[in-house]
């Protein structure tokens, strides 16, 4: 029997979980109701996400998600990580798309109910509005109505790109310190990074406190995982240019050891990682004719996984590697196997951050590479352990 049947069970198994991995981790959160109640719970948390008019919230992490908008909710905050809060403001939301410019150089206002991200705290208080490609800031004083700094871009009359830098003018005249040079003013760029540094320098200026509300900058992580398994492994052979003519090695199970050394990258909420296994497996079968295979190596998975967050505890994820085959001391059918790479998909369950387990198929690889007229077909299908050490 030839492990390739496994591959429509595999490709089955994985794309279901696949197609849940745009779902996005719950986290410690609240909501303000519009007639001033706060309640704790579990707010859906995306990455860089655009300041959507909907909020999903959850009493607990196991109770019904709710949906939320400007509607019935006045604030929304996800702990350490993003505020929005409830404003009637005039926005101006013409775009900076070259391709689809207005050919007014004033901004064009609408009077919109919108939650605006919360990007400093202050006497003077920062706040961030994305549509898609589309950002705008606003600013206020003292919890004041908040006030869009003007950037945008135009065509102008001699069908030019130009820019609406208004924004510089509006911080100078608002947020005037002293001790803050004119320098500083002009060469102010409308992005997060440069407005919020100077808007904790004007509040320090002013001695005001300022506070950050959006989340720090995270590391990645390394992880080192033990992985022992048991590997499945089909073996055929044929001579010429056809596996038609073919002899099949008994299907066997051996043991694999691997170490991986695994990198969690720090964005989208930890859920990309990137790992190196290095792994040593052994196959040894027989066929008729006193025909005998025996199949050492050194095996080293490359490959990106991605996370799918259960509940605090528990993740499924699924990855994808290209594996280097290296033989050590091998013979198949009287002849040296060869180095080759072939492809492996895989999908699994961790439990707390240290015990996992996942099922893990491998494209067919030839283990003849280095003869013109041998061909080879070798499938294997392994269930691994993991325990992560650190």
């Amino acid at each position: 029997m030839n492990l390739k049947f496994l591959q429509p069970f595999i490709a089955l198994f994985l794309f279901p979980i696949y197609s849940l991995l745009a779902q996005t981790n719950y986290e410690p959160g609240y909501i303000i109701k519009n007639d001033g109640e706060r309640q704790e719970g579990w707010v859906k948390n995306y990455e860089n996400r655009s300041t959507d008019q909907v909020f999903y919230f959850k009493n607990s992490e196991n109770s019904q998600e709710q949906e939320l908008g400007v509607d019935s909710i006045k604030e929304c905050g996800i702990d350490n990580v993003a505020k929005f809060v409830k404003w009637i403001v005039e926005i101006d939301l013409s775009s900076n798309d070259v391709s689809d410019l207005s050919t007014s150089r004033n901004p064009e206002f609408n009077t919109e109910t919108l939650f605006l991200k919360e990007l400093i705290d202050g006497e003077a208080t920062l706040y961030q509005y994305k549509r898609g490609a589309l950002t705008k800031y606003f600013y206020a004083f003292e919890q004041a109505i908040p006030q869009q700094l003007i950037f945008k871009r135009y065509t102008s009359s001699n069908n030019k790109v130009s820019t609406n830098s208004y924004y510089k003018q509006q911080l100078r005249t608002k947020l005037y310190c002293d001790k803050i040079s004119q320098k500083a003013y002009n060469n102010l760029e409308y992005n997060e990074e440069d407005l919020t540094d100077f808007f904790v320098k004007y509040n320090n200026c002013k001695g005001s406190s300022s506070t950050l509300v959006r989340k720090t900058k995270k590391r990645g992580d390394f992880n080192l995982n033990i992985r022992p398994g048991i590997n499945f492994s089909s073996l055929e052979y044929g001579f010429g240019t056809s596996i038609s003519r073919n002899k099949s090695f008994e299907n066997a199970s051996s043991i694999r050891l691997g170490l991986e050394l695994e990198y969690i990258f720090p964005f989208n909420n930890k859920k990309w990682s990137m790992f190196a296994e290095p792994t040593y497996r052994t196959y040894k079968a027989d066929a008729d004719n006193d025909t005998s295979a025996e199949y050492n190596s050194i095996e080293i998975p490359l490959g990106i996984r991605h996370y799918l967050f259960l509940n605090s505890d528990s993740k499924i994820f699924v990855n994808g590697a290209v594996q280097l085959d290296l033989p050590i001391d091998e013979v198949v059918y009287r002849y040296e196997a060869g180095s080759s790479v072939n492809f492996a998909f895989g999908a699994g369950f961790k439990y707390m951050d240290r015990y996992s387990i996942e099922a893990r198929y491998s494209t067919t690889r030839s283990l003849t590479t280095d003869y013109v007229s041998i061909i080879s077909e070798f499938t294997n299908f392994a269930v691994i352990l993991g325990y992560t050490l650190f």
